[in-house]
């Protein structure tokens, strides 16, 4: 199941995880070290929900919380293969709707 079409806030953003571990050795010099083949990115998406876009969000995450399903962010047009990687959190904000922060990490 896709994730649910609300209108995505300005801050949502994909960001790249760094996998790269930096230590010194006795020399002084930087050595690096890569855990992964690949880059994977962690995605934050923000919203400013009603009553019922809450409501539709929480089904989907207790449906599909270990689950890979597709998202399209908003803002660029691009398309990724995620998971959640924790509940969403939810803010009572004035004007009767709720603040909310996705957090999703992409599936490789």
């Amino acid at each position: 199941m896709s994730y649910p079409t609300a209108v995505q806030m300005q801050g949502t953003k994909a960001e790249p995880v760094q996998d790269v571990e930096v230590k010194r050795a006795v020399s002084g010099r930087p050595r690096m070290r890569s855990y992964h083949n690949r880059v994977w990115h962690e995605l934050v998406v923000l919203h400013e929900l009603t009553d019922a876009e809450k409501s539709t969000l929480e089904t989907h995450y207790a449906d599909n919380r270990l689950e890979q399903f597709p998202i399209t962010l908003q803002a660029d047009g691009s398309t990724w293969n995620v998971q959640y990687s924790r509940k969403p959190a939810f803010e009572w904000i004035p004007g009767g709707r709720w603040r909310t922060t996705v957090r999703l990490v992409e599936v490789v």
